[in-house]
């Protein structure tokens, strides 16, 4: 049987990595127009958060 590899980690958890940087960070880069973001290095897929959606997350 061959074998398959796949990533398990998605924007959810990319989320999470995110939020851990803090809201002081969080605000600093919505205020710059900053976006976020996670680059997963085992599978090579980059998750991205605009400035409103880091805000949204700040809720």
């Amino acid at each position: 049987m061959p074998a398959e590899f796949f990533c398990a980690r998605g924007d959810a958890r990319a989320g999470r990595a995110v939020m851990a940087l803090g809201e002081a960070q969080h605000r600093d880069m919505i205020a710059k127009r900053e976006p976020a973001e996670v680059y997963h290095h085992l599978c090579g897929n980059r998750f991205g958060f605009s400035p409103n959606g880091l805000a949204t997350m700040l809720g």
